[in-house]
């Protein structure tokens, strides 16, 4: 049992702030990769999409297509001799302008074949917004209407840790009927067919960045004002809300996953988008019946201490613990444990039911009212006594200035 009295020894959370979880892996763009064809028709085949895909860079995609040559007999180039490509090869290092004309050539003269309707066609991708897990996600633009979206490229295979680009995308598509406002809506998808194959999901953009820089710059600001809490996180718990009534639990949500969309209209605040389904399961089919799940899914810091021992669990109530994290870090700007374990003294306070006296000894009970502390404290419990998001979005705090609902 730990001593109330000796509180205040209790690492401030300030001393554990909250951090970005990055993955750390090289940032890679899909390109097409030419395999070793068997015949003459698959040279052809694998040079047209690799015109499709660099076009942008003519010298790359002509250093690519001389390579292609010299292994295949002068296909592309049949009156080339050996001294003319390697003239060419030199003026591919030293990247001439004169080799845009002909790389032109070429693509006029197989270009009437290749598909246009892909997204490299379609989107031109203009920054690198952050990795995932199965990928990266980029700023695009649409080439003819010039608007902007988030463009998610994934290539799926076995070590993706559950992650599925194709169902993420269906579950999302899925939870757009009938849609709601707190959801990034999917716009388009694509399956770019290379090796690996990938998958493009063309997606609403949140033009204020994801929740954590949001709480961040509030927080620098010296924004963080009850009503803004009730405003931000009652968005976050409708979105939550919403999926839950489809059937879906979404199993990683924490600020990275929750995005921020700026209003038309001015003064009024900017607009939560849930988004990130990778890790979402369906909890309940369409005939009703619903079931639980025992593997571990999400992320430390908002794992719900069920789901890290691995125990048979709601993944609704999952949810909302990871909801219950979020609001406290919307108020306080740093997280309320490390790890979801007795081993964890903050968390083992917490989920004794003495976040309160927790609070009083961070000297942060400015930030809370009596609702909102009893709120974090009825998310950030045991399974059995946990609110679910309904219950949540009745809650008495969710009834002052600010509530959305």
């Amino acid at each position: 049992m730990i001593d109330p009295t000796h509180l205040e020894q209790f690492d401030h959370p300030t001393a554990d702030p909250v951090e970005r979880k990055t993955v750390e892996r090289k940032t890679v763009v899909p390109q097409i990769r030419l395999p070793q064809p068997q015949d003459i028709r698959q040279v052809v085949e694998y040079t047209k999409r690799f015109l499709a895909t660099q076009h942008a860079d003519p010298v790359q995609c002509l250093n690519e297509l001389l390579s292609v040559e010299l292994q295949f007999d002068h296909v592309i180039f049949p009156h080339c001799g050996a001294e003319e490509m390697k003239r060419l090869r030199k003026q591919v290092i030293k990247g001439k302008n004169s080799l845009r004309a002909r790389i032109l050539q070429i693509a006029t003269q197989i270009g009437a074949t290749i598909n246009t309707n892909t997204p490299h066609h379609l989107y031109s991708l203009e920054r690198l917004i952050s990795d995932t897990n199965m990928g990266s996600v980029w700023l695009a633009r649409h080439r003819q209407s010039g608007q902007l979206v988030a463009a998610k490229l994934s290539v799926h295979d076995s070590r993706n840790c559950g992650d599925d680009p194709v169902k993420e995308v269906q579950t999302m598509k899925t939870l757009s009927i009938p849609g709601h406002t707190n959801l990034v809506d999917v716009l388009a998808e694509y399956k770019e067919d290379a090796d690996p194959v990938w998958y493009w999901a063309i997606l609403e953009f949140a033009d204020e960045g994801d929740f954590f820089g949001f709480i961040t710059n509030m927080h620098a600001a010296g924004q963080n004002s009850l009503q803004q809490v009730r405003t931000y996180s009652s968005q976050v718990c409708q979105a939550v809300q919403y999926i839950h009534a489809q059937g879906i639990c979404h199993l990683d949500i924490k600020p990275e996953n929750i995005f921020m969309q700026s209003t038309s209209s001015s003064g009024n605040p900017s607009v939560v988008k849930l988004g990130d389904f990778g890790l979402a399961q369906r909890f309940r089919n369409p005939a009703g019946a619903g079931r639980t799940f025992k593997h571990r899914r999400g992320t430390l810091a908002y794992m719900a201490p069920e789901v890290f021992e691995s125990k048979e669990y709601d993944g609704r109530l999952a949810d909302a613990w990871s909801v219950g994290v979020v609001i406290f870090i919307l108020v306080t700007g740093h997280p309320p444990f490390s790890t979801p374990t007795a081993g964890d003294a903050r968390f083992k306070y917490i989920y004794g039911g003495r976040l309160q006296d927790l609070i009083k000894a961070w000297k942060m009970t400015d930030r809370f009212s009596p609702e909102l502390f009893d709120l974090i404290s009825r998310l950030l419990c045991n399974a059995d006594n946990r609110l679910n998001m309904d219950q949540a979005m009745q809650h008495p705090f969710f009834r002052g200035p600010g509530a959305n609902n």
